[in-house]
């Protein structure tokens, strides 16, 4: 078995749809997750991966470098589009309505495995009913975003990106891109669309380098170099269903980037040297992070003045 600094290549049945970086249209998701390029590309799921866990972890999770084909299905089965995003933007993984209050019964069972044999989103008619009235609201916000311009959904960018240790690929998958206003627009569904949550959720969903990252590839392919806008589009899942599109400022935009860069260095030694190594193996000292002294003080004072 590979070693944890020697994940291999998987030569599993894999097309390879694009030979040159550019905008590629109507691309079935089940093709973009299998990994569409010539070589293994970086995206801003990776991104996040090679930044907050390790090279290995990055490799054991991309569907044309470390996992066997069959768990490589299962983990593209699981990151398919939301039946709110295929019902709001008419593209993405179709889906099949099980008349059924949940998936207890054999017979719901039954339905549900017959769906996933046939690449269909399974859902339940409640969950149905309601991702219906989110997508026909969402629909409206998107319009409103685009100012009325019309869109393409799922386009797939691909490009290379230059890193000292030789040029890697790079691509994303654009929910909703409007040529005229040169404008990318992603879709992220939420239980709470406030501007608090919101920040938390664009640092820790990994949605400012995806903002920055989409921005850039679409510039790279383009050659409209700072005119590409992007916007996050947040969605709540319950009733009124309202909607919160953010962009993020300059400042905020390099300091993401530079994860990007970060990352894309990893990637590309990696892949030179053929190896994906992960957490430190010696024994690491930790130091204490300011808030348990801090917590630690508190609770010292608080019982020395007892």
């Amino acid at each position: 078995m590979p070693g944890a600094e020697e994940v291999v290549v998987v030569d599993g049945p894999r097309r390879i749809l694009i030979s040159e970086p550019g905008m590629y249209f109507d691309m079935p998701s089940e093709d973009y997750f299998s990994e569409p390029c010539p070589e293994p590309a970086l995206t801003n799921t990776g991104i996040g991966i090679l930044i907050n866990q390790s090279p290995e972890h990055f490799a054991y999770n991309h569907p044309a470098i470390g996992q066997p084909p069959a768990e490589r299905r299962a983990t593209i089965a699981m990151h398919r589009g939301s039946v709110v995003h295929r019902l709001a933007l008419g593209a993405g993984k179709d889906y099949s309505v099980i008349n059924a209050p949940d998936f207890t019964g054999a017979d719901a069972r039954s339905a549900r495995a017959y769906a996933e044999r046939k690449g269909k989103v399974p859902i339940l008619k409640g969950h149905f009913e309601q991702a219906q009235a989110q997508a026909n609201i969402l629909y409206g916000h998107i319009k409103e975003v685009l100012h009325g311009e019309p869109f393409l959904s799922e386009v797939v960018v691909a490009w290379k990106v230059e890193t000292s240790h030789g040029e890697i690929w790079a691509r994303c998958m654009v929910d909703a891109w409007c040529p005229t206003l040169m404008r990318a627009v992603d879709i992220k569904s939420t239980t709470d669309a406030s501007e608090e949550a919101v920040i938390k959720r664009m640092v820790d969903g990994g949605y400012d380098t995806q903002d920055v990252w989409y921005r850039k590839g679409i510039e790279h392919v383009l050659g409209c170099f700072g005119r590409v806008a992007f916007t996050t589009l947040f969605s709540e899942t319950k009733a009124p269903h309202c909607t919160h599109p953010v962009s993020i400022n300059e400042a905020w935009a390099t300091s993401a980037w530079d994860l990007c860069e970060e990352a894309a260095e990893t990637f590309g030694r990696c892949m030179k040297e053929g190896r994906w190594p992960g957490y430190p193996r010696e024994t690491q000292k930790l130091a204490p992070p300011d808030w348990l002294i801090n917590q630690r003080l508190a609770r010292r004072f608080s019982l020395e003045s007892m």
